[in-house]
């Protein structure tokens, strides 16, 4: 702790936070002999100034306006599974009170002597109730309601207890349940292969593509997030965000590296949506980069093989094609699966791998090809795995005030995540992928999705995927098309790259942009990306306007 900061003294016990409660918020008049309280901790703010005022330790911009949370209030922030109600967050004045609106988080607001548990429903946007307005309306339908007339002095001393305001709101809420909208504007992803260039260089043609596509300069980024697993190996090179940001010219952005095996760069999405949308930055750039066909294939394979267990698979020489083998022979024990239906996954996806300029494969395959190759991992041949690759892919995110001004922008709907145990021993039914199930089911919610069934995607029944891929459901011109891009199969599999590269082509989908392997009549797209041995997941959602 620095030295300058000073611990507050505990808390009185009336200042403990009240749990949350389902129940609408009640209306209590502020009391003018309350005191103010002191936080228990000092992890996110500081007192000074004889504890008047609050100031947050995590160097929100000085700008009011580009505030998460208003310095003038104490707010411990949390993030809930499924949360459509939240606090108002920032103290009255005597010219009336102000909140910031968040969907999605959960917003304890600390004033007075006791925690606020009182929670609304609204949308982004600063919401303001002047006392002789008695009520105001929000940016998107919804009502607060100052109920007490002294309340505004008594909020400006201080005095003033739990649940001062009541509220009447309307559900008015964002797409992605986010704060504020998010949209991509902006995708470019390179040709799949073999590459002389390093991972970085790689990303930076893709991020190139993206900034033109989005009609930006590099100066317009305000963050990088950035995907590469395997790069400490291949590559001899750590620190990859930062490097990546340099090759690309904007090298004082904030970069983080996100490494969570296969689901990298969907992770790296995912957060920066959520950074976008929290109102702390306008436009970040989201990708990835791999480079493995410089090594190898018996050092890559061992290199994926680290997203395992050390210690206790590791050493028993799984790897990721004996995951995945297990895994399949669980799903054909349990319903039936058949080795010929798992055939016409990999027939159907170099189908579509045919159509797509950027794959790395592109080149039909018949069924008889596929149940003719070599065994890897029974049950699982040679054209069931997908190949080492490298590559890279960039989006770019913008807030609505930003993508309105754009035509092509596609909206998220939503954006998930889950995990499991990483242990295979540990799943309770390797037949089956709970984290899949727990991810999708958030994205659904958050995007006011209800699929038809409810394992996994709950695209098709449970235990009929095989059926699906037999009878060309999942097909172009089929029910449902999976992986139009060709998949990981024929596509390729840079691991860094691969979950933004599959958001480039839903993107590419839905703006009607897919030339021969397109979906007719698109509307809303997903992108699923398993981590490792599925105990990583993300399920985003996307939509057009």
């Amino acid at each position: 702790m620095p030295p300058s900061i000073k611990a507050p003294p505990p808390a009185r016990s009336r200042s403990r936070r009240q749990p949350v409660r389902r129940a609408k918020p009640r209306a209590t008049r502020c009391s003018s002999r309350s005191a103010p309280s002191r936080p228990r901790s000092i992890s996110a703010w500081t007192w000074r100034n004889g504890g008047r005022r609050r100031d947050h330790l995590v160097g929100l911009p000085e700008r009011a306006g580009d505030r998460l949370l208003d310095e003038d209030v104490l707010a411990g922030v949390e993030r809930q599974p499924d949360v459509g109600e939240v606090t108002i967050v920032r103290r009255a004045d005597d010219h009336g009170v102000g909140a910031i609106i968040a969907d999605g988080l959960a917003i304890i607001a600390m004033g007075g002597d006791r925690s606020v548990a009182t929670r609304e429903v609204a949308s982004a946007g600063r919401v303001t109730a002047r006392e002789h307005q008695r009520q105001a309306q929000t940016a998107r339908g919804g009502r607060v309601t100052l109920r007490d007339p002294a309340a505004a002095e008594n909020h400006q001393t201080g005095r003033h207890s739990d649940e001062c305001y009541i509220t009447n709101v309307t559900k008015a809420l964002s797409p992605g349940g986010f704060m504020r909208r998010v949209a991509v504007i902006g995708v470019g992803v390179t040709r799949f292969g073999k590459h002389d260039r390093t991972s970085a260089e790689l990303f930076a043609e893709a991020a190139r593509d993206a900034l033109v596509d989005a009609e930006l300069a590099p100066s317009a980024i305000q963050a990088l997030y950035y995907g590469n697993v395997v790069g400490s190996e291949t590559e001899k090179q750590l620190h990859t965000g930062p490097q990546a940001a340099s090759v690309l010219g904007i090298p004082t952005v904030p970069t983080t590296r996100f490494e969570t095996a296969c689901a990298s760069s969907h992770a790296a999405f995912r957060h920066a949506t959520m950074e976008i949308a929290a109102g702390v930055s306008d436009i970040i750039m989201v990708g990835g980069a791999e480079r493995v066909l410089n090594v190898p294939t018996a050092d890559s394979t061992e290199y994926f093989a680290y997203a395992s267990d050390a210690r206790w698979e590791q050493t028993l020489g799984l790897t990721f094609p004996g995951v995945f083998a297990l895994v399949a022979r669980a799903h054909m024990a349990k319903y039936g699966t058949t080795e010929e239906q798992m055939a016409h996954v990999a027939v159907k996806n170099h189908r579509h791998g045919a159509l797509n300029p950027k794959a790395q494969f592109r080149k039909e395959i018949t069924l008889d090809t596929v149940m003719t190759s070599p065994y890897i991992a029974d049950p699982l041949k040679l054209y069931d795995c997908c190949p080492f690759t490298d590559g890279g892919a960039a989006v770019i995110l913008a807030s609505e005030e930003v993508a309105r001004r754009h035509k092509r922008a596609i909206w998220v709907l939503g954006s998930a995540a889950a995990s499991d145990y990483m242990l295979l021993h540990d799943k309770k039914d390797p037949a089956r992928v709970p984290a899949t199930e727990r991810a999708a089911a958030a994205a659904y919610r958050q995007a006011g999705l209800e699929p038809d069934e409810t394992e996994g995607l709950g695209l098709f029944e449970p235990g009929t995927g095989g059926v699906a891929a037999e009878k060309g459901w999942t097909s172009l011109g089929g029910k449902i098309p999976v992986n139009t891009s060709g998949g990981l199969k024929a596509k390729g599999h840079p691991i860094g790259a691969t979950g933004a590269a599959q958001i480039v082509e839903v993107v590419t989908q839905l703006r009607r942009e897919a030339g021969p392997r397109q979906v007719d009549g698109a509307k809303v797209g997903l992108t699923h990306t398993l981590g490792g041995n599925t105990a990583t997941v993300l399920v985003s959602v996307f939509g057009r306007d």
